[in-house]
């Protein structure tokens, strides 16, 4: 079963090497599956459902853009502050310095063209789902509870 997975998720890439988006930890679970490389920047992390989406609506924007230590948040993990406000949660990293170098390793590595682009809508909210429909990346996949009966493309 898992080489069936492997084959279906990694068909469509050059080389086979798949580059995931995901606002939560989705991601990084897939990659260890695989046995992968972390080739995306958003392992052990997560970001608010607007968040994420203004980030890929932003894309070039976003990853080109220093993150900022962020120490107002009420939290026992580091919290970054990226492009237009973002906010990066990096709960699995012990220290800021440790989450925003792995982001820096691993912004190298992005190859557009691989990219698969998760999105889990755990908040029910329609119209983030239309927001994610017209991202301009061809590989996109999105988890639901709710069946919208949404056209998508």
């Amino acid at each position: 079963m898992k080489n069936t997975n492997v084959t279906l998720i990694t068909s469509n890439c050059a080389g086979g090497i798949i580059y995931h988006w995901t606002s939560n930890c989705a991601g990084g679970i897939i990659y260890h599956w695989l046995g992968l490389k972390f080739n995306s920047p958003f392992i052990n992390l997560c970001l608010t459902n607007d968040d994420y989406i203004r980030a890929l609506e932003n894309f070039d924007d976003f990853i080109n853009t220093p993150i900022l230590e962020c120490k107002t948040e009420n939290v026992d993990y580091p919290v970054g502050i990226g492009w237009g406000g973002i906010k990066i949660y990096f709960m699995h990293y012990d220290t800021f310095e440790n989450a925003y170098s792995k982001w820096k390793e691993r912004i190298k590595r992005i190859h557009r063209e691989n990219m698969c682009v998760w999105f889990t809508n755990w908040s029910g909210d329609e119209s983030i789902l239309e927001r994610f429909d017209k991202l301009p990346f061809k590989n996109k996949i999105i988890f639901d509870l709710i069946n919208y009966h949404l056209k998508i493309k």
